[in-house]
């Protein structure tokens, strides 16, 4: 289950004044976060898993972006956590940030033995190495410069 702040190119205003210092720590803190969101590239999200849940196997379709996950609430048996492009897992720990390049392959698993459900912060933020930062025309400018990192 989700719960999004920023998805699809907008705030959601409802969600948003629920939780509004996260709200200002977004603003203030994650420009690169809100400002890709705003551009349809991404959101930040509150995203919950039940015990027993294994995600199916995902990727981006670019590399522009990065993703970070802070664990809020991670109970008791949380493994495996989030496995990325077939490396061993990354465990989830509360107030710990696990960041990777999501145009690997990933998925997120919450043991069947787990005390309780995991919350945990999504943002999806703009890759240091893109150059078209919040650019309305951004996904055709990375169309056209083959990603980063193509043909170098």
């Amino acid at each position: 289950k989700e719960l999004p702040l920023f998805t699809a190119g907008r705030m959601d205003h409802e969600v948003c004044g629920k939780f509004q210092e996260t709200l200002r720590v977004l603003t203030e803190r994650c420009a690169d976060a809100t400002g890709l969101a705003f551009c349809g590239g991404g959101e930040v999200a509150f995203r919950f898993l039940s015990a027993g849940t294994r995600l199916k196997p995902h990727c981006a379709i670019t590399n522009v972006r990065l993703t970070c996950m802070l664990g809020i609430d991670v109970p008791l048996g949380a493994e495996p956590g989030i496995t990325v492009g077939g490396e061993p897992p990354r465990l989830w720990a509360e107030g710990r940030c696990l960041v990777f390049d999501d145009s690997f392959e990933h998925f997120e698993e919450l043991d069947e033995l787990a005390d309780g459900d995991l919350a945990v912060l999504v943002l999806h933020f703009w890759h240091p190495a893109f150059e078209h930062k919040n650019d309305p025309d951004w996904k055709v400018k990375a169309l056209q410069s083959e990603l980063i990192g193509a043909g170098s």
